[in-house]
């Protein structure tokens, strides 16, 4: 066993009864989501690459659109 290990036991000791249920709980259930997380095949970009794949209404480019509501402005105004 670990040093660090033997102190949190020693830690998990000292605490009444009903705290040691509860943190050592809860300190098993955060070693068991990390070890469900640390899948090596999983791709930390896969949110992003859906929401750049999503087929969503509107105009192509809305800052163009933003700005043309907000003040009028056309590409032609920009050149002068």
């Amino acid at each position: 066993m670990t040093d660090t290990v033997q102190r949190l036991i020693d830690e998990l000791e000292a605490l009444p009864d009903e705290k040691q249920e509860e943190w050592a709980a809860s300190y098993l259930e955060d070693l068991r989501r990390r070890g469900e997380k640390s899948n090596a095949d999983e791709d930390p970009y896969s949110a992003l690459k859906i929401l750049r794949d999503a087929r969503l209404d509107g105009p192509e480019d809305a800052s163009v659109t933003y700005e043309e509501k907000l003040y009028g402005l056309t590409t032609e105004d920009d050149e002068k």
